[in-house]
């Protein structure tokens, strides 16, 4: 959902793809490595294998979004 909302609004911003799929996968990155850094200050459970789930979830919700956009709009 963060992918998609990162590459919505730099849809309204931006005609160029790269800049789309940029912003969508680096705002689902961005929130997952914020949790990440909080959960290690807070003594909470950090991991790397949480924090490679959110690149695939990023990776996955940036290529959906870029497909909805290239075959809808």
């Amino acid at each position: 959902m963060l992918a998609g909302d990162g590459y919505a609004t730099a849809a309204v911003l931006s005609k160029n793809r790269f800049h789309r799929l940029f912003a969508g996968f680096g705002a689902a990155l961005a929130v997952g490595a914020a949790k990440e850094a909080y959960d290690s200050r807070s003594g909470g459970d950090a991991s790397w294998r949480d924090m490679t789930w959110d690149m695939v979830g990023g990776a996955t919700g940036t290529a959906i979004s870029w497909l909805i956009d290239r075959y809808l709009f």
